[in-house]
């Protein structure tokens, strides 16, 4: 099994990261492959409007939520985990 984690917090060693270990260890401990994706340090560029996606059926900014999707389509479970900021995930979730 393919477990992908993207963790939303802006803060590094927080308690959403401090809570997401808890299962990923345990996915791992079962055999799972795990990633983890910690959206603070990645470049991800809001959407432009460009339409081109409904052309081709792909994102043409080339940005870090490029090799993202090919993470999404091919994981068996995903993770999400943020904060709540103002009754709702981070930015970075929303906008992901």
């Amino acid at each position: 099994m393919k477990l992908l984690a993207v963790q939303g917090s802006p803060r590094k060693g927080g308690n959403t990261e401090i809570v997401l270990e808890r299962p990923l260890k345990r996915a791992q401990d079962a055999g799972a492959q795990v990633k983890k994706v910690e959206l603070r340090v990645v470049r991800i560029t809001p959407c432009l409007e460009i339409y081109e996606c409904k052309k081709t059926g792909l994102c043409p900014l080339q940005d870090d939520m490029t090799p993202l999707y090919s993470e999404m389509d091919s994981s068996h479970r995903l993770i999400l985990a943020s904060l709540m900021f103002f009754y709702s995930a981070t930015a970075r979730c929303r906008h992901s």
